[in-house]
C-alpha cells in the first residue's frame, strides 16, 4: 500500500505521530516542571525535540498583597530536549498566554521583578518555618 506524497495517515504510531505538529508552536511540560514554550522543528525515533524561538515560562501563584498571580517568559532561542523529560506535549495557537485561556487571570511581568517577588516569596516561607531544617547537617548530629 503506498500514500501518495504529502499525506499524513489518521495514525501514526509512537513518536512519528508527532510529525502534524512539526513547524507549529508547542506546549511542553517537563519532569522538573518547566513549561517550555516553542515551534516545533524537529524530533526522532526517542521523541528527542528540538524546540526554536522556545523560552521557558516561569509562575509564580502567590497572592501576596491581593497581587494578581505572575508569569515571566525567559527567552532561550533553540533547544533540544531529551524525550525521556517530556511529561506532556500539545499545540497551541501561539505563544502568548492570552490565547492560552489565562490572559485575564495572570499578569505578565519583566524577569527582574519576578525574581524580586520570588524572593520576597522565599523569605516570606522561611520566615513561617522558623529554622530550616538541613538534611545532611541535621542527620550527623
Amino acid at each position: 500500500m503506498s500514500l501518495p506524497f504529502g499525506s499524513v495517515p489518521g495514525y501514526l504510531p509512537g513518536s512519528t505521530s508527532l510529525v502534524e505538529q512539526l513547524d507549529r508552536p508547542v506546549l511542553l511540560i517537563l519532569r522538573d516542571s518547566r513549561h517550555i514554550l516553542g515551534v516545533l522543528r524537529s524530533f526522532d525515533q526517542f521523541c528527542n525535540v528540538l524546540i526554536e524561538q522556545s523560552k521557558e515560562r516561569r509562575f509564580c501563584w502567590t497572592n501576596e498583597n491581593g497581587k494578581h498571580p505572575v508569569y515571566t517568559d525567559v527567552e532561550e532561542g533553540a533547544t533540544v530536549i531529551k524525550g525521556d523529560q517530556i511529561v506532556i506535549m500539545g499545540e497551541v495557537d501561539n505563544l502568548e498566554a492570552e490565547s492560552m485561556g489565562v490572559g485575564g487571570k495572570l499578569k505578565k511581568v519583566p524577569l527582574k521583578e519576578f525574581n524580586r517577588i520570588m524572593e520576597r516569596v522565599d523569605e516570606g516561607e522561611e520566615k513561617k518555618r522558623g529554622k530550616c531544617w538541613d538534611f545532611d547537617t541535621d542527620l550527623n548530629n
